[in-house]
């Protein structure tokens, strides 16, 4: 007998895995020593508790919010982890992106394009502002 999955349960997984991978990351001897590593802890507690959002048509909206945050957070921590970790944080970003894909959706159930550039640029932001040694460009300043 084979089991059929809960609807969203692939988004959920994939969330949840998005998540342990940053907790994961944090081992690596480049972030545990880092200044910026609280950064990837709070990147991936947005992470594991998106993970449920999914799963409860009641927890959707803040579910996704807290998706499309962390996904923001993990593009700022890309950026600017370029220089020291690489592109290891790529890795969580492109498994937060798949699940957005599986994301079960109806139209109560779906953030408006405004309320996610908000979390989305919101994420990366606060990254940022957290991220202490960020230089602007020269041509910038």
């Amino acid at each position: 007998m084979i089991a059929r999955m809960r609807r969203g349960a692939l988004s959920a997984l994939l969330t949840l895995a998005a998540g342990v991978t940053l907790v994961l990351m944090m081992q690596v001897d480049t972030i545990q020593f880092a200044e910026q590593r609280p950064l990837y802890g709070i990147a991936a507690a947005n992470l594991l508790i998106a993970c449920i959002g999914p799963l409860f048509d009641t927890l959707s909206l803040i579910g996704q919010a807290l998706l499309w945050t962390g996904v923001g957070w993990t593009v700022a921590l890309s950026l600017f982890g370029l220089e020291s970790v690489g592109a290891l944080p790529l890795w969580p970003l492109m498994l937060a992106a798949l699940a957005l894909t599986f994301w079960p959706r109806t139209p109560e159930t779906t953030l408006s394009p405004l309320a996610i550039g908000i979390a989305l640029i919101g994420g990366f932001c606060i990254c940022w502002l957290g991220w202490n040694d960020v230089r602007l460009p020269d041509w910038l300043v």
